[in-house]
């Protein structure tokens, strides 16, 4: 991995991410192609641009007052990942709590995918 630098390796899928979905978006406006598309259009503009706003953190990283913001992100991260997964677990659980409980009464209730 000494040869590949890993920012320009997730430079350059953003950018094919990007121009993959703009081109889906423009056949869309187009229609080019039918509406089923837009699903797999916005998953890839999302997603390149997720991965946009993760590269400008390197080139806050080059500022002194920023540096410390990056610092102090990188070494709270693993606290925050822990309290995000016990946070889901409890999600779920009360999900499924409303999903059996109210299930059948409820219409709203009825599967799982609409109780979350």
């Amino acid at each position: 991995m000494a040869f590949v630098d890993c920012w320009y390796v997730m430079i350059t899928i953003n950018d094919v991410l990007i121009i993959v979905g703009s081109c889906l978006k423009i056949q869309l406006e187009q229609s080019i192609i039918d509406g089923e598309q837009y699903d797999l259009c916005s998953t890839l503009l999302g997603t390149g641009n997720l991965l946009v706003w993760a590269g400008v953190l390197r080139y806050l990283g080059f500022f002194k007052k920023y540096n410390i913001l990056i610092l102090t992100m990188r070494k709270a991260l693993p606290n925050i990942l822990r309290f995000l997964s016990c946070a889901l677990l409890l999600y779920c659980g009360f999900c499924f709590c409303g999903w059996v409980v109210l299930g059948p009464h409820h219409i709203k209730f009825r599967s799982f995918s609409t109780d979350l």
